[in-house]
């Protein structure tokens, strides 16, 4: 393997073990310090906020990364396209305040949690600050590893500090947002003094309408993708009392660190080889593609029966035994792994290896609307267990769709 692949790698893992390693020390200590009913108003706050993040990050991690990486390899000027870049990110910033500002005005749940939304706010600032996209493609990975380590290890020091009373809940997003913050703009300024060339220029507004427009197709399906993964919380927060809201909070929280911990680390290293098999051999591809769907399926079958079953000794362990009432939230939703491995490896896997945009497009889109409309219901009908389910649907159905068109496509013509 060469050298400078192997250290990339290996920075993506110490990325990944701060995000595992910090949520695994901080989770047990808050939900014990601030109880069920505070937990579930600081997942719906993190909730929202993630939403305004990928309406800010918009599709630059993608569309600007690819665009960066070309014009280094051509020798060509990257500051046009980066000052681009953050000038519409500070657009999209002043469209996540304003909806913020609306939605916490009109929607009567949401108002009463309005202090701790603004103070969550901080998170959404530090992504813009954060220049994601220009490190990626310029290959600084281990700017990214101690930037995401950073992040992680700052918040987590100061919520063992600062955080030691039930009402103390507040603080938790905004120690998480300013964290952000900090580190973001340690990274911009390390961009624009260290990295040759990088500053910022006068741009034209027809040059920042240029970027919005070429990543608006991906943004649309990163906006997708999260209705359809956090769209049960949201709802919760809009109908379940506090305390049924913080018992499912606690129970998808785990459900997602285990789809993080079995799907992100396997996108990164599989997709780029698939990339490169299905151009070179279709055939081989889809042999080498059936042959990592079953194992895949298999360690996550194993994955959610261990879940289930230990679910009683799990919950107690990591939440406190304020949270018995999560144990069959989290069994309902356990089948959620095995399920999973069908949707990754014909989604991320497959639709996007052999470039069918549309169809995987339209997948999260059928996915993304049952998951508002049939979960709305389900909600409204059977409380946090109706919140479980609609998780659980949600996934059944983006697996089904997924594998569906696959095998549609994956047909030789």
């Amino acid at each position: 393997m060469p050298t400078k692949l192997f250290r990339n790698i290996s920075y993506l893992g110490l990325s990944q073990i701060a995000n595992y390693l910090f949520p695994l020390i901080t989770i047990p200590y808050i939900t014990r310090v601030v109880g069920p009913e505070n937990f579930g108003y600081i997942e719906l706050a993190a909730a929202v906020m993630l939403y305004l993040v990928v309406l800010v990050d918009y599709s630059f991690n993608t569309t600007a990364t690819g665009r960066i990486a070309v014009l280094k390899e051509e020798g060509k000027p990257i500051a046009p396209l980066f000052s681009a870049v953050m000038a519409a990110k500070a657009l999209l910033l002043l469209l996540a305040a304003a909806l913020l500002l609306l939605i916490t005005s009109a929607v009567d749940s949401l108002r009463a949690q309005q202090a701790l939304l603004w103070l969550a706010f901080p998170l959404v600032v530090g992504w813009i600050l954060y220049p994601n996209f220009l490190l990626y493609g310029v290959q600084k990975l281990g700017v990214v590893a101690l930037a995401n380590f950073l992040i992680k290890g700052l918040a987590a020091g100061f919520i063992f500090w600062l955080i030691n009373q039930p009402d103390h809940y507040r603080w938790v997003p905004f120690i998480n947002g300013i964290s952000q913050v900090g580190v973001g703009g340690a990274a911009l300024l390390y961009v624009l003094y260290y990295l040759p060339g990088i500053r910022f220029i006068r741009v034209s507004w027809a040059a920042v309408g240029a970027v919005l427009r070429e990543g608006r197709q991906i943004f649309v399906s990163n906006l997708l993708a999260r209705v359809y993964s956090l769209s049960a919380l949201v709802m919760g927060g809009l109908v379940l009392p506090p305390l049924q809201l913080g018992i499912f909070a606690a129970a998808s929280k785990l459900i997602t660190v285990g789809q993080s911990f079995l799907f992100q680390p396997l996108h990164g290293a599989l997709f780029p080889f698939f990339s490169a098999l299905h151009q070179r051999d279709a055939q081989q591809y889809r042999r080498r593609h059936r042959r990592g769907l079953w194992l895949l399926a298999g360690a996550t079958l194993a994955a959610s029966l261990g879940l289930y079953f230990f679910a009683p000794w799990l919950v107690p362990l990591i939440f406190g035994e304020g949270f018995q009432a999560t144990i069959p939230l989290l069994q309902t939703m356990a089948p959620m792994l095995f399920v999973g491995s069908f949707a990754h490896m014909h989604l991320q896997q497959g639709l996007l290896i052999v470039k069918k945009y549309r169809s995987y497009l339209w997948v999260i889109f059928w996915a993304s609307l049952w998951s508002v409309l049939g979960g709305w219901w389900l909600i409204h009908q059977f409380g946090a267990a109706g919140a479980a389910q609609t998780r659980l649907i949600t996934e059944s159905l983006l697996a089904l769709l997924a594998t569906g068109f696959f095998y549609k496509y994956r047909r030789p013509a």
